[in-house]
């Protein structure tokens, strides 16, 4: 059994796009893109999933960069996604201690 290679898609998180975005050139193609509901073209259920595919896709890259006074020549401080990931889930764990369930925050 030959293993297909893997496609790489437009958007990583988008399970239907290929390699290529769709042009969405005319109504029709674009009621043809909307036939598949948003949350079923997602490959992450929630953010947090999705924080984690990327944090497994690209560990070292920046996940947040922080530009202090609206100066892009300025150096911008970065956070990696794996930085964000673990002070995400620290914090989660922390407010999970606390008492605080899935739907407590609103």
């Amino acid at each position: 059994m030959n293993a297909q290679p893997a496609v790489q898609h437009a958007h990583w998180l988008d399970r239907f796009i290929g390699a290529e975005l769709p042009a969405l050139a005319s109504a029709a193609e674009l009621r043809e893109f909307e036939r598949t509901p948003f949350p079923d073209r997602l490959a992450a259920g929630n953010i947090y999933e999705a924080l984690q595919q990327a944090a497994a896709r690209a560990p070292d890259a920046a996940a947040l960069k922080f530009v202090r006074n609206g100066d892009p020549d300025e150096p911008a401080p970065e956070v990696s996604y794996r930085e964000f990931l673990a002070k995400v889930t620290q914090a989660a764990n922390l407010f999970t201690s606390l008492g605080v369930g899935a739907n407590g925050v609103v």
